[in-house]
């Protein structure tokens, strides 16, 4: 139980978060939205850090309920991230940024209320880990999982630096400035809880891989 206080904390906080910022878009409260200057974490940015919270909180149930449910919630962050993504990819809209959900309020994102490329990567890896930590089987899958939770805190620390540095004034093509300041700091808790929560799993022990 001691194992998963870490991840259930950093749950909290990011289900806090989340909530906070999908009932600053519904009901159009604009003190919940602008923590920091720059650029606004989207609805569909809350909505998968509240997915993401609640995978974290799912620490402290028994196996046989924990796995299922963080590997659906990862599930979805993955689908939902990776359809935004895509409207990137093959310059199509499918409809799910909800621009009206945010036209009332005005900032610098160019596609109202979509994700940026980078913040949907984000999403993939740590969905990933949460589908992947519960059927690793190889040395391979140990390195993944260890290697997206580490990507994912990456991500949000290097969009922090270049932020605090203004890269994005000197590069146009520096992606990691597209990611809102209070969604850097929810990735660089959430790659701590993912570290956290997999700590815990059978395969992370040191005899697993014997000989390999």
């Amino acid at each position: 139980m001691s194992r998963s206080i870490l991840p259930r904390a950093i749950g909290s906080v990011l289900l806090l978060m989340g909530v906070l910022f999908m009932f600053g878009w519904l009901l159009r409260i604009p003190e919940f939205l602008r923590p920091f200057p720059g650029i606004l974490m989207v609805f569909n940015t809350a909505l998968c850090f509240a997915l993401a919270a609640l995978a974290l909180l799912a620490a402290g149930l028994a196996d046989t309920r924990r796995r299922p449910i963080q590997s659906a919630l990862g599930a979805a962050m993955v689908f939902l991230s990776s359809a935004v993504l895509a409207q990137y990819v093959f310059a199509v809209d499918l409809g799910i940024d909800w621009p009206r959900l945010h036209s009332w309020i005005i900032d610098s994102n160019r596609y109202p209320g979509r994700m940026a490329e980078m913040t949907c990567a984000a999403f993939i890896l740590s969905g990933i880990v949460l589908i992947l930590q519960h059927r690793v089987t190889t040395p391979a899958a140990v390195h993944v999982v260890r290697g997206f939770s580490f990507a994912t805190g990456a991500i949000g620390a290097m969009s922090i630096i270049g932020q605090i540095l203004g890269l994005h004034q000197m590069f146009d093509t520096y992606l990691l400035a597209q990611i809102s300041m209070t969604a850097a700091l929810g990735f660089v808790a959430l790659g701590a809880g993912l570290w956290a929560g997999w700590r815990r799993e059978s395969w992370n022990m040191p005899l697993l891989f014997k000989g390999e």
